[in-house]
């Protein structure tokens, strides 16, 4: 029987390929228009960290690192400086994003972003407060574009967590609703949208049906529990035909 094999340790430029990969595939499915974010934002406040899969986890980690070490508001692929924070850091790089968004940190973060949404249903003002936000601006030679480019940089994920999402809520606050069947808080796609679904709206309807009374249900009222309705005949006969 041949020895077996023990897995060589993968190499710290290894490490950080495939975290620019992860990156990448993360921003692609956060999306990266205000709208794309504050949808991603209802689902991050859905998520429940104790029931997801150890592939759906690690995919949140990455999503939530690029909302806290990008830019608030605003992705931008062509900025070589939104994660240097994580990837200039020694070992590997995956390590270091379960270091700072461990589920501990991941449920404070959807308590935040909870926090939030509440305040806008009710009317309310919101202010974040950043004791250790540091603002760095790079020249145009230091990013290879054409214009300047802003970084925020906290050592509380919060911070710019909730600094992303205010930038939605600016354009699309005004969409936000809560379904009045499930609870559940969805962006509306139309303003008189009152329910996040089809099938809390149906079942509504339904239950108001059969709380009605039943003199009130059409001319000819429903018939009781187990007595089926008498069929109308639509057939003219001969005598009717000839008296009309």
């Amino acid at each position: 029987m041949p020895p077996t094999q023990s897995k060589k340790p993968k190499s710290v430029a290894h490490s950080w390929m495939t975290a620019v990969e992860e990156f990448a595939k993360a921003e692609e499915r956060i999306g990266e228009s205000p709208e794309d974010i504050l949808k991603w934002f209802l689902k991050f406040s859905e998520t429940d960290v104790d029931r997801i899969s150890e592939g759906d986890w690690l995919n949140l980690q990455y999503e939530a690192a690029c909302v806290v070490f990008s830019r608030p508001g605003l992705f931008s692929k062509y900025d070589p400086f939104r994660y240097e924070e994580l990837l200039s850091e020694r070992g590997d790089p995956l390590q270091a994003i379960k270091a700072h968004l461990n589920k501990d940190v991941i449920r404070s973060l959807i308590e935040s972003v909870k926090g939030i949404f509440r305040k806008v249903l009710n009317g309310e003002p919101i202010l974040i407060y950043t004791p250790a936000l540091s603002v760095h601006l790079y020249p145009p030679e230091a990013t290879g574009d054409t214009s300047w480019h802003l970084q925020y940089q906290a050592h509380d994920p919060e911070a710019p967590m909730c600094l992303a999402l205010l930038g939605g809520l600016k354009e699309f606050g005004h969409l936000l609703r809560r379904c009045p069947e499930c609870q559940l808080v969805f962006l509306a796609v139309r303003k008189n949208q009152n329910y996040c679904s089809k099938r809390c709206q149906t079942r509504v309807a339904s239950r108001n049906y059969l709380a009605t009374p039943e003199h009130r249900k059409g001319k000819q009222g429903r018939p009781p529990k187990g007595v089926s309705r008498k069929p109308v005949s639509r057939k003219v006969t001969r005598t009717q035909r000839r008296h009309s």
